[in-house]
């Protein structure tokens, strides 16, 4: 047999064991040993063989010598003997890294450096960091590798951890929403949260904490003018804290609707109840009807002369109308009435 400056196998002579029949591929061979079982030492440390021995009979050459062990790797040279193939083996160091882990964002942490030992003695070994990277992305993975050399023979080895980060600080996903509301009425203000458990909650009203406010909901019940303002929250938990976006209160001291102790339904004059478009409703049922007779049964601000919402009775007709007393009302719209009977009657502005 012969190693051609290729790193190519050519053999010659006997084939009773197939000692002719190269494996097809053999290429990058640095060595070569024969006997009745060809062996052939690849540059990447591994071992092919054909011939003799590829079963373990015990007939003839058949005494399993052709077999390479499995994983058999990092070989430095080789021999054969008849039955007997052997390979010296460079051993590579021993690195051992501890397991991946996962931590918390503003907490303090570092890696975990491996242990090494030297494949041929088997002393410890230093270890040298080879590279850290991130994935960037979250949540962030942060990976280091290490590696040792052996003294004996120069080989290497590596190992590496991961460390993923996650951002438990707290988050809040939905903020509180400003409100418009009568006086005596609830505020009600609410958020929800994200984050290392527990999380804790504490509310504020115009710069100033409110005693007793530490849950992820408010109420402030039966609200007057003075509640008005800016709240928001804070939440905070081991890892932080976040402050939520203001919502602002607003309490109106008129009431939304009242009767006057007569007939009419009042109007509060508020900013709440002065939309571009507004549709006012009444139930009315009338004993008698009155030819000529005006009825403001629904009024803005309590007052006609400043501005009302008119449902107008005139003998059998009724209508609706708005505007001002004083500067006229705008288009009414009239239907025929009779009396005893109830009517629901609606009008869009």
């Amino acid at each position: 047999m012969a190693l051609k400056a290729d790193g190519a196998v050519t053999v010659w002579g006997a084939n009773d064991y197939g000692q002719l029949n190269v494996p097809a591929g053999l290429s990058n061979v640095v060595a070569i040993a024969g006997y009745s079982t060809f062996v052939a030492l690849k540059e990447d440390g591994t071992v092919v063989a054909w011939g003799a021995g590829m079963t373990n009979t015990g007939s003839g050459q058949n005494w399993g010598q052709g077999i390479v062990p499995a994983g058999l790797r990092d070989v430095k040279s080789i021999a054969i003997n008849g039955r007997h193939c052997m390979a010296l083996v460079q051993v590579p160091p021993v690195i051992l890294c501890a397991t991946n882990k996962t931590v918390y964002e503003g907490t303090a942490w570092e890696f975990d450096p491996p242990a090494a030992l030297d494949g041929c003695t088997g002393s410890s070994l230093p270890v040298t960091t080879l590279c850290t990277v991130t994935n960037g992305v979250s949540p962030q993975v942060i990976t280091r590798t290490w590696v040792a050399t052996n003294q004996c023979n120069a080989l290497i080895a590596t190992c590496s951890q991961s460390v993923t980060v996650l951002d438990l600080t707290p988050a809040i996903s939905t903020q509180p929403q400003s409100q418009n509301i009568i006086a005596a009425q609830d505020g009600y203000f609410w958020v929800t949260a994200t984050g290392l458990e527990p999380l804790s909650f504490q509310w504020w009203f115009n710069g100033g904490v409110i005693a007793g406010a530490t849950n992820n909901t408010y109420t402030r019940t039966n609200a007057q003018p003075a509640h008005a303002g800016t709240y928001f929250v804070v939440v905070t938990n081991s890892l932080g804290a976040v402050t939520s976006a203001p919502a602002m209160l607003t309490v109106s001291s008129d009431a939304a609707l009242s009767f006057d102790g007569g007939d009419r339904v009042i109007i509060g004059d508020t900013p709440a109840l002065n939309p571009s478009c507004i549709t006012v409703e009444t139930w009315v049922n009338f004993g008698s009807l009155v030819s000529g007779s005006a009825q403001f049964l629904i009024c803005k601000g309590g007052d006609r002369t400043s501005g009302a919402y008119r449902l107008l009775q005139s003998g059998s007709d009724i209508g609706f109308s708005i505007g001002h007393y004083l500067n006229g009302w705008g288009t009414s719209r009239t239907v025929s009435l009779t009396t005893n009977r109830w009517y629901h009657m609606a009008g869009t502005y």
